[in-house]
């Protein structure tokens, strides 16, 4: 029977399964962010490597007789085409397909072949596919490019409050509980100095999401009230 390995490459993790052309699904797994921008492609590609290793039980290439990756990071033609040069080369299945990860997220959402999807994850992307396939995409590669709403800016937006409440800059807000119970300092300066001297990843900011939220729906005011869209009310 022939295979897919498919794979879903996001910011904060890897997903694949390896699926039998019947739609079976053999196995699934997970592996690492998949972020080629700042690891570059070849170290974005040994993440797929890996987690296809591990479906396959340590053997080695070709892992499936198809790879459709839909990858976080693939917004321009040259970077998919990068990436689909970069998995042919390693013969990692024999014909391969690379597209950015909206559309595995359209694809899995909507009842026909066309519509419009938007993602939220570690940044936000969006795209629209017509009914007589037309396809319309923005560049997606944050501000530069105009987007928020992704969880780093949610999350650096709730460290930014949380900071000016601490300090009296701002009005008071349960984020900067938020922020120290999240992780374990006396302070919300504690935090911003760990982070300014490397001893606290970056990355672990987006921890405070899945709080902003549950902050928001408690009433507090400032979680509900300080996207852009809406900063007239507050700095």
């Amino acid at each position: 029977m022939r295979t897919i390995l498919a794979v879903d490459g996001g910011n904060s993790k890897t997903d694949l399964a390896l699926v039998g052309e019947d739609g079976t699904v053999l196995a699934t797994g997970r592996a690492g962010p998949f972020v080629p921008q700042s690891a570059g492609v070849a170290a974005a590609a040994d993440v797929v490597e890996h987690g296809a290793r591990a479906l396959r039980d340590g053997m080695a290439a070709p892992y499936a007789d198809v790879l459709a990756a839909y990858l976080a990071g693939a917004d321009f033609p040259a970077e998919e085409e990068a990436l689909r040069a970069e998995f042919e080369g390693r013969g990692c299945a024999g014909a391969v397909s690379v597209a950015n990860d909206t559309f595995a997220v359209l694809r899995a959402g909507a009842s026909e072949p066309w519509g419009v999807v938007v993602v939220c994850g570690a940044g936000m992307n969006a795209a629209g596919v017509s009914p007589s396939g037309e396809v319309a995409r923005f560049p997606a590669v944050g501000r530069w490019s105009g987007d928020w709403g992704g969880g780093e800016d949610l999350a650096t937006w709730t460290l930014w409050h949380a900071a000016r409440m601490e300090d009296g800059r701002g009005p008071a807000t349960a984020l900067a509980e938020l922020v120290v119970t999240r992780f374990g300092t006396a302070s919300v300066a504690e935090v911003v100095h760990a982070l300014h001297f490397g001893e606290l990843d970056p990355a672990r900011l987006h921890e405070l999401v899945p709080g902003l939220f549950e902050v928001a729906a408690g009433g507090d005011a400032v979680a509900r009230s300080w996207w852009p869209g809406r900063r007239r009310r507050w700095p």
